[in-house]
């Protein structure tokens, strides 16, 4: 069967074909057999690596980008631009978007449910119907959709602005704006903010949820600086945790990302909301959308609690084993006995189907082992829900816990 990532490919050398064989084309793009070859037989290579680690249950989406050669990353990205641009022009997103344009196709490699959705944000790009804050919405709206959960989505922007300077070279990385640049980082940079003091921490959030015709013109006519709520949004039936953030007069400007909502539930204790502001509001710029023309704007909203704790204050790094013998004591003295703790949890839980319910200590160490990225076909959120440990343990398992 054809991986989702081979399809990709597969995808694009065909629209390079149409490409060259379309009148209306005024370019001569004609892409190397020798070079396609190539790529191809080292995508597939990839492929076969790629379905060996998911079936073993230990790859996620940075171990993914992590594990991914330079010249991997880059071939893809080259091969991707050079067949839009041939057709479309070329396009330039700045920094920040060139990095989540090279995220976008290393996630549509990784998650096949992603890989159409993408391939259409990307030649919406190409055709100017995107402009670059518009891709950024869109894959937020596409990551919050997937199996990728946002944060992991962040670290790999982080991960790919660290370690792949070749991007800032790259032609689709020229400056859109220097306010795309500095929407990135703002959207990407980790949630909790800390600060002097451990009573004094302030979280910023891109919304998202924005694009209907209410919210858009709320956002439009809002300012910044102005007060608004972050308000429990408890009768949401697709998310029992969801968070939308309204103005003063109840008019509805977007959603904090779900992934998040539980920082910012932190921040807002027994009450059923917690005041904000508008840090920035941005977009504005004519697009296309169903054949006329629209204003696309998003907002960025900031919010702080002199009250809270902020988990990685002081906190200490954590082995498994660590971990488990502080929480599963018991547990610990029993599986101690056969040498590794955390090597001994992955053998058995490889077997686990889900047939029975898991008694506390293994439902604890499949939660840790989630979090290391051993396995990746559960939701960590869930899983903590019904082991309901408290916030501690929470905390540690977030925060705490390395390899």
């Amino acid at each position: 069967m054809i991986d989702s990532a081979f399809r990709w490919i597969g995808g694009l050398i065909k629209d390079t074909l149409d490409i060259k064989n379309s009148p209306k084309n005024s370019y001569s793009y004609k892409p190397s057999q020798e070079i396609n070859k190539v790529l191809s037989e080292k995508i597939s290579d990839r492929i076969r690596n790629n379905n060996q680690n998911l079936l073993q249950g230990n790859l996620t989406f940075i171990n993914f980008v992590q594990d991914s050669s330079r010249e991997y990353i880059e071939e893809n990205v080259n091969f991707v631009y050079d067949s839009y641009a041939s057709k479309y022009g070329d396009v330039s997103l700045g920094e920040a978007g060139a990095i989540e344009f090279v995220a976008a196709i290393m996630l549509a490699n990784f998650d096949k449910t992603t890989t159409s959705a993408i391939k259409a944000g990307i030649r919406n790009i190409f055709r100017k119907d995107f402009s670059p804050l518009d891709f950024s919405n869109y894959l937020d709206e596409i990551v919050h959709k997937s199996n990728v959960p946002y944060s992991i989505w962040s670290e790999v922007y982080r991960y790919l602005k660290a370690n792949h300077y070749w991007i800032q070279n790259h032609l689709i990385s020229r400056d859109a704006n220097i306010l795309n640049s500095q929407i990135g980082d703002i959207v990407h940079q980790s949630p909790i903010k800390n600060t002097a003091s451990t009573s004094n921490v302030k979280l910023k959030y891109k919304l998202v949820d924005v694009i209907n015709d209410n919210r858009q013109r709320t956002i439009k006519y809002s300012k910044v600086n102005e007060e608004i709520l972050a308000i429990k949004d408890e009768n949401n039936v697709l998310d029992s945790n969801a968070v939308i953030v309204k103005n003063l007069f109840g008019q509805e400007l977007g959603n904090i990302i779900k992934d998040e909502t539980s920082f910012i539930r932190n921040l807002m204790g027994d009450s059923s909301s917690i005041k904000g502001v508008i840090k920035s509001i941005y977009g504005g710029g004519t697009r296309k959308r169903h054949g006329s023309s629209s204003q696309f704007y998003g907002v960025i909203v900031e919010f702080q609690n002199n009250d809270y704790t902020d988990p990685l204050m002081n906190s200490k790094k954590m082995t498994f084993e660590e971990c488990f013998k502080k929480y599963f004591p018991f547990g610990a003295m029993m599986y101690a006995q056969d040498g590794n703790i955390e090597n001994r949890t992955l053998m058995l839980l490889r077997f686990y189907d889900g047939s029975y319910e898991l008694d506390e200590p293994m439902l604890g160490a499949l939660i840790m082992h989630v979090k290391l990225g051993n396995f990746t076909n559960y939701n960590l959120e869930e899983l903590l829900s019904q082991l309901n440990m408290g916030k501690e343990f929470e905390n540690d398992v977030m925060y705490n816990l390395t390899k």
